[in-house]
């Protein structure tokens, strides 16, 4: 089903870059930031609280806007943010650039589970099984994809490969 399979591919990337994303953001503001330890620490904690907070208000949105419209908007904020979160060089800036996009990110995941569930909504169970589990592909494979690559040329370079996922 072509709905199914661009749900589970849009779902593989999404995953893929917030748990690559979440995986090495204290890294990158240890290396690269030259953050302390509590505060990059703590920018791992505002991505999860932006993401939570996103979603929340992906509820009150999906009132006034259709699922497509809420998902290609968080894409686009998301796109900023992380571009932002990737070019500041200050800790502080980069703190609120990742809260923002954790943000801008938080309603993705719901309203792609969602849009899956009501694709066949008397298969749903198996239509969310699908797309969830190329979400824990994503969420398998771009982590230690990130790792090696920041291995090799740094873990600034490295994180414009959630900056791809996203766009």
């Amino acid at each position: 089903d072509p709905i199914v399979f661009w749900l589970a591919i849009g779902i593989l990337l999404y995953v893929g870059q917030e748990m690559g994303q979440a995986s090495w953001l204290a890294a990158y503001f240890k290396l690269d930031l030259a953050a302390t330890a509590p505060m990059a620490a703590s920018s791992v904690s505002a991505f999860w609280a932006g993401i939570g907070c996103g979603r929340i208000l992906a509820v009150r949105l999906s009132r006034y806007l259709s699922d497509l419209a809420l998902i290609a908007w968080s894409l686009a904020f998301g796109a900023v943010a992380q571009a932002v979160l990737l070019l500041v060089r200050g800790e502080i800036p980069a703190f609120v650039a990742v809260a923002f996009l954790g943000f801008c990110l938080g309603p993705i995941w719901p309203t792609i589970m969602s849009r899956a569930a009501a694709a066949h909504p008397r298969q749903s169970g198996t239509v969310i099984g699908i797309v969830a589990s190329a979400g824990c592909l994503g969420g398998g494979i771009f982590p230690p994809v990130i790792g090696y690559v920041a291995a090799a040329v740094g873990m600034r370079a490295a994180l414009w490969i959630c900056f791809a996922a996203v766009i």
